[in-house]
């Protein structure tokens, strides 16, 4: 092992403690619901596990592998839509709120899903898309048409006439987020109706007093059926500014609008209704916002007027980038702990079916990251495949891919734009297409790593990133974990630790080499109240340690990308 002897110079490098938060250390005489701990498994159904043989994934196959997810340690899974779709942006362009989709299977094969859920210990968290729907569903057609009550149920506008030059002109500058017009043209209403997306996919008015009633009505419909909670998609974008204003460089007038922020306190006041009925169990909320940490942090409501449970906080993910640093997740998680008011709770997640996978973005760091996110207080939500540190299919080609974020900027821009490559079948051995289809074709090609990365084969080593992250999340049961204060350090530019703490329980401390070179760096500074001696919780793939080994904080050697936990005596 080489050793870098920098250690005395790196005793003065610690840099910005992070403070405990105003929810932590969480004390005994306060009670922390399930969601306040749950790792969320989420879970691409497509890509899961086909189980019928089409290439596709579906419930079948969910039933099949559902196993494998309660071993991973999760406490409930969300799923990304199921229901009805033409998929013109794959699942995503809903045609009926109360259908599943055929590709998944029946109603029956989600009710079979609800059931082995329910037996393992698993809640189900249903992916809500209350801001636009497919231009497929009865509601549009007849808004189309102008009829009622289906006429306000879509944002029409004339757009503006010229009489000298007989040319009409949309309403104003918005634009979409896939390229392209953001109003198209409808003869039969002529108007414009305002798509955010795609044409197909045409934004819902939340001020028609009848659509919100139907979509509320949705949210029923599924509880109903069994499921624990919802991930609300775009909540930010569910209304846009009632004057059309254009929008400038300082203010997107479809995004965040005070409405917006209203109508998630009337979803949680629904979820809570109808937890008060059961007398079981919380149903909750997580909400999926536009990454501005200020306008985010609105969507958690207030005492009086309650939100979102758990609105997603996007600084953890976004600081999981090709140049990060120690710095870069010390900040990271300061303005988390910072931001998030008194009386709130915190959500980590690194990766999602919209972003290249942590293994593309930071090689090397998928243990580290992994382990940083897991024992940060609060829920985690964890992509399929990020416990193996599975990796984008960089070799999907334009003629080859679906999304059409990337399809519609074109072959010379596909490779920017699509999120194709993170969505690839989930790698569950080394036999055809990873085993996850028999299909003669996949849905999205495998990537072909699979040969020697998959589940099986990390099942069947001796230390793997799927090993280490399942002892990762075995230890969030424990009580330093899930009640202890949280104090982070840059200790040098590459070397990032912070400490979970409780009163009378050991503590652990998260450490992580960030850079590619071996660095000797004392943790006793930053640590000082806490004992020098520690042992090893847990070993990161190829950190040179192995679990149980004695060490002291004074004095600790770390290989590039190492990363440790480590459990000293009760403090």
């Amino acid at each position: 092992m080489r050793v870098v002897a920098v250690s005395m110079v790196l005793l003065g490098a610690v840099a910005s403690c992070g403070a405990a938060g105003p929810n932590l250390p969480v004390p005994d005489s306060a009670r922390l619901d399930w969601w306040q701990t749950a790792l969320i498994y989420q879970m691409y159904p497509l890509s899961f596990k086909d189980g019928d043989g089409d290439g596709y994934g579906d419930f079948r196959g969910v039933l099949e592998k559902l196993d494998y997810v309660k071993e991973l340690g999760a406490d409930a899974v969300w799923f990304t839509p199921i229901n009805k779709s033409p998929d013109r942006d794959w699942t995503y362009d809903v045609s009926n709120y109360t259908s599943i989709h055929t590709l998944f299977g029946t109603m029956e094969d989600f009710d079979a899903v609800i059931s082995k859920m329910n037996k393992l210990g698993l809640k189900f968290i249903f992916d809500y898309v209350p801001d636009y729907c497919s231009d497929q569903i009865e509601w549009f057609q007849k808004s189309k048409e102008g009829i009622e009550p289906y006429s306000d149920y879509y944002i029409w506008h004339p757009g503006y006439y010229n009489n000298d030059t007989g040319v009409r002109s949309v309403p104003n500058n918005w634009g979409t987020v896939f390229g392209g017009p953001a109003w198209t043209w409808v003869d039969s209403r002529q108007k414009y109706y305002w798509h955010v997306f795609t044409p197909q996919q045409p934004e819902l008015n939340w001020r028609s007093g009848r659509l919100v009633a139907d979509m509320k009505d949705v949210l029923r419909f599924w509880l109903d059926k069994g499921v624990s909670g919802f991930r609300v998609d775009s909540v930010s974008r569910l209304f846009e500014d009632a004057q059309f204003r254009n929008n400038t460089n300082r203010i997107d007038y479809t995004l965040n609008q005070p409405e917006t922020y209203d109508m998630v306190t009337q979803y949680r006041a629904l979820l809570d209704e109808y937890t008060a009925k059961k007398g079981d169990f919380t149903r909750f909320m997580m909400l999926e916002t536009t990454g501005s940490l200020a306008k985010d942090v609105g969507y958690f409501g207030n005492k009086t007027n309650p939100g979102g449970h758990l609105p997603f906080i996007w600084e953890f993910m976004t600081a999981v980038h090709s140049g990060a640093n120690a710095n870069s997740f010390n900040v990271a998680i300061n303005n988390v702990m910072a931001s998030v008011p008194s009386g709130n709770w915190y959500i980590w997640f690194s990766g999602n079916h919209d972003n290249y996978r942590v293994a593309t973005r930071v090689p090397g760091l998928e243990d580290a990251v992994n382990l940083m996110q897991l024992l940060l207080p609060g829920a985690a939500i964890t992509y399929m495949g990020e416990e193996m540190g599975m990796t984008d299919n960089l070799d999907i080609t334009y003629s080859e891919g679906v999304d059409p974020q990337g399809c519609n900027a074109g072959a010379q821009h596909y490779i920017q734009k699509t999120r194709d490559r993170a969505r690839t079948p989930l790698q569950w051995d080394n036999t055809t297409n990873a085993g996850f289809s028999a299909a003669n074709k996949t849905w999205l090609p495998v990537n072909k790593n699979y040969v020697s990365l998959n589940i099986a084969a990390q099942e069947a080593a001796a230390n793997s990133h799927l090993k280490v992250y399942k002892r990762a999340a075995q230890l969030r049961r424990v009580r330093a974990i899930q009640r202890g204060a949280l104090h982070n350090h840059a200790i040098s530019t590459s070397v990032f630790a912070y400490s979970r703490e409780l009163k009378g329980e050991p503590a652990y401390i998260v450490v992580v080499n960030t850079g590619s070179a071996t660095e000797t760096v004392s943790l006793s500074t930053a640590f000082s109240n806490l004992p020098t001696a520690a042992v090893v919780e847990i070993a990161g793939v190829d950190s040179g340690f192995q679990e149980g080994d004695s060490l002291s904080l004074v004095k600790i050697s770390l290989k590039g990308k190492a990363a440790l936990v480590l459990r000293t005596g009760k403090i």
